[in-house]
């Protein structure tokens, strides 16, 4: 799990179980029974709706958080809780279940905390609650990307992908020079590699830039993810009536904006860049976060998996006519 999912999970997490409430309740020199008795109930209902979600589960794992949580270890704490009535935090300490209980919740925030300040250089894609923004992030000039793999990324590949990508960039910045009369000098930068098997990956350019590409990439794998027939010639034709900016090309070039040339040129550029990123199993963070019965991540390796092999038998067909 590479530092952003886990710093985004333990965020979660750390709200749903109360942890920060837990902690400064427990820091008190002086407790009172029936407010801690609702934090630890309140947290338990969290730990149970938090434990559905795979992602969480996860966290969980690496935490043990489960034996803080099952039936005969919180029935423990409660009847402590219960016994000690109104006393002092000495009282309440002097236990072991208790004090496991605070140290789990302490442990959650401490590696938040750390992992966060890792995070630093980052801090524009998350808002003012630490939530994980995409839309901010973007509006700040953050793209977001995930490289999904079922192993660890080739070098190769991940150059491929930064080529097309800094291509489909210049074609966006050609765009709003031609079609908007806008033109951007800030150079794209990467402002976060972060990886595990997959990559995050995070591209500073102009939120303008940011946010169409964005809204490219996402309408583009809406085609995929809709179409179970996912070939080439059919595929094209869904995304040229698909991408609304593909329509934003073709009117400007009605009003004599561009010339037919430099709309063919744009237009194709678009296509062709945006279908190389996807079919390096590359997406939007918002694209792999969305929730769907069948995981996009899934779906995105599945259909590249199938595409690529459907070409692979067509050019070896061509091969022998």
């Amino acid at each position: 799990m590479q530092k952003l999912e886990l710093r985004n999970n333990l965020n979660e997490i750390i709200k749903r179980l109360m942890s920060k409430e837990i902690v400064a309740f427990l820091d008190n020199s002086n407790i009172e029974k029936s407010s801690l008795l609702k934090l630890v109930v309140d947290s338990k209902g969290g730990f149970d709706q938090a434990a559905t979600d795979p992602e969480k589960e996860k966290v969980f794992e690496q935490f043990e958080a489960v034996k803080m949580y099952e039936t005969n270890y919180f029935s423990r704490l409660v009847s402590m809780i219960s016994t000690a009535g109104n006393s002092s935090r000495s009282t309440y300490f002097s236990n072991m279940t208790l004090n496991d209980f605070y140290s789990f919740h302490k442990s959650l925030i401490s590696t938040f905390d750390l992992i966060d300040n890792l995070l630093m250089s980052s801090k524009d894609i998350f808002d003012d609650n630490n939530d994980f923004d995409i839309k901010g992030a973007q509006n700040n000039g953050n793209l977001i990307l995930q490289i999904v793999d079922e192993k660890n990324i080739a070098l190769n590949k991940f150059q491929d992908i930064i080529s097309s990508l800094e291509k489909l960039i210049e074609i966006i910045y050609f765009l709003y020079d031609k079609v908007e009369d806008e033109k951007f000098d800030s150079h794209p930068s990467i402002s976060m590699v972060d990886s595990g098997s997959d990559i995050n990956l995070i591209l500073k350019i102009p939120k303008k830039a940011a946010n169409l590409i964005a809204q490219i990439l996402k309408e583009f794998w809406d085609i995929i993810a809709n179409n179970k027939s996912y070939r080439h010639g059919q595929r094209l034709k869904g995304v040229e009536n698909s991408l609304t900016v593909l329509e934003k090309i073709k009117d400007a070039k009605d009003k004599g904006i561009i010339d037919a040339e430099t709309a063919k040129v744009i237009s194709n550029g678009i296509i062709d860049q945006t279908e190389n990123i996807i079919l390096k199993n590359t997406v939007t963070k918002q694209i792999m976060l969305e929730s769907r019965d069948y995981s996009n991540r899934q779906l995105l390796l599945d259909q590249n998996k199938k595409y690529l092999l459907e070409e692979g038998n067509k050019t070896e067909k061509d091969k022998t006519e």
